[in-house]
């Protein structure tokens, strides 16, 4: 009788280790999976801060240097360096070549007038396509960016959590 009631309490404690272990690693999940997902919510804030905060300090710059200096690092995606149009609203076609023949440009550069482009909008044509060059053209590509990269960087850790033994108890 004895034995059978040791043998029981090894068994109880054994069902109870397993029960325990599982609801903790239950509970460990749903806390990783929560985390995850508030630091997808504090990423996603943070861009949309330093995008607001660019567009906030942008407004304090002069409209024809922040136009020049967007379309000059558009030049960049230009290959093989070839001549090319810059479109800019019709307000800015002046201030902008001036600003551009300030600059040491690495390709020949034409400004046209484009009245269907507003604000910090340009566009740069050549050859190979059309490359939409504004402010806000340059932040959503750069917030793609970074989802692109986080995703990357998620995709290992998600690896390796799959990776890793399970210990059975």
């Amino acid at each position: 009788r004895q034995q059978g009631e040791q043998a029981g309490y090894a068994a109880g404690a054994q069902r109870a280790q397993q029960d325990g272990a599982a609801a903790l690693g239950d509970a460990l999940a749903r806390l990783a999976e929560q985390q995850a997902e508030q630091r997808e919510e504090l990423r996603g804030a943070l861009i949309a801060l330093a995008s607001a905060m660019v567009r906030r300090m942008t407004v304090e710059l002069a409209p024809e240097q922040v136009l020049a200096a967007l379309a000059e690092r558009a030049f960049e995606h230009v290959v093989p360096a070839q001549p090319v149009r810059l479109r800019v609203p019709p307000a800015l076609l002046e201030p902008v070549r001036a600003q551009l023949a300030l600059r040491e440009l690495q390709l020949p550069v034409h400004c046209v007038a484009d009245a269907s482009l507003d604000g910090l909008r340009c566009q740069v044509e050549s050859p190979a396509g059309v490359l939409l060059a504004g402010l806000d053209d340059v932040l959503e590509r750069t917030v793609q960016r970074l989802d692109i990269a986080q995703r990357a960087q998620a995709l290992p850790e998600a690896g390796d959590a799959q990776d890793t033994p399970e210990t059975c108890a």
